[in-house]
């Protein structure tokens, strides 16, 4: 079909499933690898989107969501995790 781009989201729940974990899901991690080699073999560069609205279910419920300051820090974990991978 000849694409050249693929655009999409990086789900912050597949990374850190509850999202106020230290440790992120080597499987959750292990997918977008696998995704990304994969598209990079037939030619085709990955557009990412770190947050496209949706933050792990956990969050919402425990932390009020964006209106506790502490999903700040929650966010800077997702975010590091994955440009460190």
């Amino acid at each position: 079909m000849g694409f050249k781009v693929f655009r999409t989201s990086i789900a912050w729940s597949r990374i850190f499933p509850n999202g106020d974990e230290t440790e992120p899901n080597e499987a959750g991690l292990q997918f977008y690898d696998d995704l990304f080699d994969e598209l990079l073999a037939h030619n085709i560069e990955p557009l990412i989107t770190l947050s496209h609205y949706e933050t792990p279910l956990h969050l919402s419920k425990t932390y009020d969501g964006w209106v506790n300051r502490k999903m700040i820090d929650f966010y800077e974990n997702y975010v590091r995790t994955v440009f460190n991978r």
